[in-house]
């Protein structure tokens, strides 16, 4: 009869456990119930709603295996959605100082990068690019992070150290998608400064080799402007005429004829 009441209890209590399971499981306290919610209502653009649960997430379950994925749900959400670069910031350096996935880490570096170099801060994308690059060499999209830290580069006036990333860059990747983005960058850094020679064939290379990119109007046009920089108007001039019909902004082309055109007949007077 013991035997009997003690086998009762066991069979009670493994219900009564696997129904506190069934339950846990259902609970909206749950990690990954929570998370189906939080991501549901993200795609019904129920945005806010879905940044509460979010939130719930971060609060409760601090030290869970997917809270990584939370993290930067809820960093791409501040983005995108809320275009806020603090608290975006905020939420993707939390997961590059938890480091508990390689993934994760390589992805918070990559975004960061975007968004300070969005918000002009090219100090502070430079270093979260050369992070990404640092830990994670071998991955994929290495040609277009440096590519951004040149740019970075470029746009804070560090020309030597944009045109050593350039240089770099057209080494390790020869022939690639963004080869005319990379000499286009270089040509402007010559321009920059006034290493005109080398400005005009590195824009000429962009004409040249990469007759299909949506740059070469652009590329033609600076390959003139280095002519007339170099005091070679004529040259310039005719170079400017020939791309008169079809070099996008029409007004732009036009005016710098008309003013070329003067400045040689001013200095044929004098």
């Amino acid at each position: 009869m013991a035997s009997l009441l003690i086998k009762f209890i066991k069979s009670r209590l493994f219900l009564f456990s696997l129904s506190l399971f069934f339950l846990a499981s259902c609970s909206p306290d749950n990690f990954e119930s929570t998370l189906y919610q939080a991501q549901s209502l993200r795609s019904q653009k129920k945005y806010e709603q879905a940044l509460s649960k979010y939130s719930i997430l971060i609060k409760k379950f601090p030290h869970h295996n997917d809270i990584n994925k939370v993290l930067l749900e809820t960093a791409d959400l501040y983005d995108t959605i809320f275009q806020n670069s603090i608290m975006a910031l905020k939420y993707y350096n939390q997961v590059s100082q938890q480091q508990k996935d390689p993934f994760s880490l390589r992805t918070a570096y990559e975004k960061m990068g975007e968004v300070y170099q969005k918000n002009g801060d090219w100090v502070m994308a430079i270093d979260s690019y050369q992070k990404r690059l640092k830990y994670f060499p071998e991955d994929k999209g290495r040609e277009e992070i440096l590519f951004a830290i040149a740019d970075s580069h470029w746009n804070l006036k560090d020309y030597k150290q944009a045109e050593f990333v350039l240089n770099k860059w057209i080494h390790q990747f020869p022939g690639h998608v963004l080869s005319d983005k990379v000499y286009m960058r270089l040509g402007e850094i010559y321009f920059a400064e006034q290493r005109f020679k080398e400005a005009y064939s590195t824009f000429e290379k962009v004409t040249q080799d990469y007759p299909k990119s949506s740059l070469k109007f652009e590329a033609y046009y600076n390959r003139a402007f280095c002519l007339e920089e170099m005091g070679d108007w004529n040259q310039a001039l005719e170079q400017y005429k020939k791309i008169k019909d079809t070099y996008p902004n029409k007004d732009a082309i036009e005016t710098k004829i008309k003013h070329l055109s003067e400045r040689i007949k001013k200095s044929h007077r004098g």
